[in-house]
């Protein structure tokens, strides 16, 4: 950071009208994306909602505030530098206060935003997940970042909706890995494989036994810490925290409805019936950025899917030994 440029901590609400101006200023020059309705939308939000729920802190110059981040819980809310002064290390200085106060920092980026992406891959972030919306439930893909890579599971779970491509690309991790494959199909009950054979909806009370079932094959190859991959639809949040434990890691197979149902019309030997696909979208709950998992687009070849996996986990193939 320059001699012309320090940072130091919010001076609290007689600042934020220059935030705001600098949010705005920022917002107007990195999101095309937004139209002017949109961004006095969230403006309206700032000073009400957004800036008194974050420890702020602000990069000055002489002249001035020229750039402010903020902080809650180990995430980094929000990072703006004014359009003017763009280029001139404001960003990087407060993101690497960030990463200082939080070595495992997070954040969302707007999707639509390379410019900023970029910023942050370059400051060695990772993305680790996908929203559809933003957090307002507007039609503003979010991508979850993290700092570092994430540490090395034991356990892989390949996670998704019937149809998503899990036994296809657990079997190819496994193998590319060179680790222990269980297929979780295999592990339900024979009650629970002829009520959805016959197209009727799994409860949580079937699938309490099933869950068990894959938790304890995970618990064994954790304590003999021995790798493995498994499939598990793994739907909701609360059965993931069934499976959930230090190194394991979810992995979430990200297909559209289309292309499921057109998967599932196609497919033959399996007991999932196709009638159950609009049930298990239903009661599907997305990872969320405080689960250890993420997302991958599952509409590519399984080889493709399965490098992704592997470099964003900083795994090494079998292959490549």
């Amino acid at each position: 950071m320059g001699t012309n440029l320090w940072l130091r901590p919010g001076d609290g609400e007689a600042e934020w009208p220059r935030l705001v101006a600098i949010w705005r200023s920022a917002v107007e020059a990195t999101h095309s994306f937004l139209s002017p309705a949109d961004i006095d939308a969230i403006e309206s939000q700032l000073v009400q909602t957004y800036l008194p729920a974050v420890e702020i802190t602000v990069a000055q110059t002489p002249q001035g505030i020229v750039g402010f981040s903020g902080l809650a819980a180990g995430k980094l809310e929000m990072l703006f530098v004014d359009a003017d002064s763009r280029g001139a290390g404001a960003g990087s200085a407060l993101l690497r206060h960030a990463m200082a106060v939080h070595p495992k920092l997070s954040l969302d980026v707007n999707e639509q935003n390379p410019e900023a992406l970029g910023f942050y891959l370059h400051h060695g972030f990772r993305v680790i997940g996908r929203s559809p919306t933003d957090e307002e439930g507007r039609p503003f893909p979010l991508l979850h970042l993290s700092s570092g890579r994430p540490e090395v599971p034991t356990v892989i779970v390949v996670m998704g909706v019937a149809g998503s491509g899990k036994s296809t690309v657990a079997a190819a991790l496994a193998t590319s890995l060179d680790w222990e494959f269980q297929e979780g199909d295999d592990l339900h009950p024979a009650a629970n494989v002829a009520k959805m054979a016959a197209g009727e909806a799994l409860t949580d009370d079937d699938r309490e036994p099933w869950l068990g079932r894959i938790g304890d094959w995970i618990s064994a190859r954790l304590q003999a810490q021995a790798p493995g991959v498994i499939t598990c639809s793994a739907l909701k949040r609360q059965y993931r925290g069934h499976l959930a434990s230090p190194g394991v890691v979810f992995v979430h197979l990200h297909l559209e409805r289309a292309a499921i149902a057109e998967r599932l019309a196609h497919r033959t030997g399996h007991f999932m019936n196709a009638a159950l696909l609009d049930s298990q979208l239903n009661t599907f709950e997305p990872l969320t950025s405080d689960e250890a998992g993420l997302v991958v687009a599952a509409n590519q070849g399984s080889a493709t899917v399965v490098a992704e996996v592997i470099d964003r986990l900083g795994l090494i193939s079998a292959e490549r030994g």
